[in-house]
């Protein structure tokens, strides 16, 4: 099959690679270094799902229709990218692969004629230097839309996608959003103090800190109907759990 990968960093890369490692005919977009660097030596992975070597064409824009595109951009850059390459999107299945809740319907607004859906990347990769990525922790990638069940573009991409690395399609996909975007505020004390989350979980100030903003998050969920999906042992009635307890009770939750 032709795959188009827009973005090739850590995710992206990974996918690139693996889809080429199993016989698919990839091509990816990139810029300055690190298309250069795919350009002359290949796209080298290594890590928890071994090691490969893909030489996939490489532009800043895709050159061919591919028959499946994924997209692995950044949040912020990924409309410039879909409008950038809009003419070869059009009326194929497109794979967000993003955190955040904004990007599926953003590309589902940019390409109407086009199966878009969305995929959370649970594993863990680095981009190590310019073509170099390396998974660090392996994990699944669930896709789907909406807060039903997954549509077939979400099921045939998975099955492609599984052929390379784990990967399923998934019913309520806008409730695990939600709750991938619970387990990602934990970043966000780290981000703010330069101190390890293991740090930020240890620190009896920070900790209180850490639940609060956790608890609020949630509630936000819940105040907007949303149903949690469960992902990564968490789900909707662990978190309701989380959301209603005292505070006190809430930091000895193992989330």
């Amino acid at each position: 099959m032709r795959i188009g990968v827009i973005g090739t960093g850590a995710i992206g890369g990974t996918i690139a690679a693996l889809l080429d490692r199993v016989g698919h005919l990839v091509e990816v977009t990139a810029r300055g270094e690190q298309l250069a660097a795919i350009r002359a030596d290949g796209l080298r992975l290594d890590g928890a799902w071994g090691t490969h070597t893909a030489h996939p064409a490489a532009a800043e824009t895709l050159q061919t229709r591919p028959e499946l595109a994924f997209v692995c951009t950044k949040a912020q850059d990924a409309a410039a990218a879909i409008e950038a390459n809009r003419a070869l999107l059009e009326g194929i299945p497109v794979v967000i692969v993003q955190n955040g809740l904004a990007g599926l319907r953003e590309a589902q607004a940019l390409l109407p004629d086009s199966d878009c859906v969305g995929a959370l990347a649970l594993y863990a990769a680095s981009y190590l230097s310019p073509s170099r990525v390396s998974v660090t922790t392996p994990a699944n990638t669930y896709l789907g839309a909406g807060d039903g069940p997954p549509p077939p573009a979400a099921v045939e991409a998975a099955r492609t996608l599984d052929a390379a690395m784990p990967a399923q399609a998934i019913d309520n996909f806008t409730g695990a959003q939600w709750t991938k975007l619970i387990v990602n505020q934990i970043n966000a004390l780290p981000a703010i103090t330069g101190l390890s989350a293991q740090e930020v979980i240890g620190d009896r100030r920070l900790r209180p800190i850490l639940t609060a903003s956790l608890q609020e998050a949630t509630r936000v969920g819940y105040a907007r109907g949303v149903r949690y999906g469960s992902i990564q042992g968490l789900d909707d009635r662990l978190l309701r759990i989380v959301a209603r307890a005292p505070r006190w009770a809430a930091q000895g939750c193992r989330c």
